[in-house]
């Protein structure tokens, strides 16, 4: 299944210009002419990343973003504008703007900052994933001393350490076993060498 792409521009050439590099490049796309229009499209069917003109009548770009952060959506945002100023830029990124790129662009260019910005987004809900299941797997309900939590700490940092182990290519194994060991054995727990 294809990334999804919310292009949002008041303008129908840019709007089309982008729907036509980005579809050609297999990603699906749908559109918006305006924010509003667009925070509705967010709600009813969200996308994997937006495209966000940053000049808008009505509802501005930056007034999307700040929008959709309140409502704690971490979709990824690619601003863009024709009137780029350093101040705007910043402005955007603060929000939490994924990139702020100028027009005119190279097509090439705005494919590849969508590229790296639905990777980070799949690394980042990869990462979150992963400290769920091992939040859940390691939980123990034995006691409330200091000891005992002193304790399931330490067993949950071990089992992410082995999962981490088994998630790192082949050749980096045996650092990280010997990371391990050194790293229990620093922390007083003499006897207990688990690789």
């Amino acid at each position: 299944m294809s990334d999804k792409i919310l292009i949002v521009d008041d303008e129908p050439s840019n709007r089309k210009i982008l729907s036509q590099e980005l579809t050609q490049k297999g990603y699906s796309v749908v559109a918006a002419s305006d924010g509003r229009e667009a925070l509705r499209k967010v709600e009813s069917s969200p996308p994997d990343l937006i495209i966000l003109d940053y000049m808008m009548p009505d509802l501005s770009g930056l007034e999307v973003l700040t929008e959709l952060r309140k409502r704690e959506n971490d979709t990824p945002v690619v601003m863009i504008t024709a009137y780029g100023t350093m101040e705007r830029a910043v402005e955007a990124m603060k929000e939490g703007a994924y990139d702020f790129i100028t027009r005119p662009f190279e097509p090439d260019h705005i494919a590849l900052v969508v590229r790296k910005a639905l990777e980070q987004q799949r690394l980042k809900r990869g990462v979150e994933i992963l400290s769920e299941e091992v939040e859940e797997r390691y939980r123990l309900v034995v006691g409330e001393s200091a000891e005992m939590k002193a304790s399931e700490a330490e067993t949950v940092a071990m089992g992410m350490a082995r999962r981490a182990t088994h998630l790192m290519p082949q050749r980096f194994t045996k650092l990280n076993r010997q990371t391990m060991v050194i790293a229990t054995a620093s922390t007083g727990s003499a006897g207990k060498y688990h690789c």
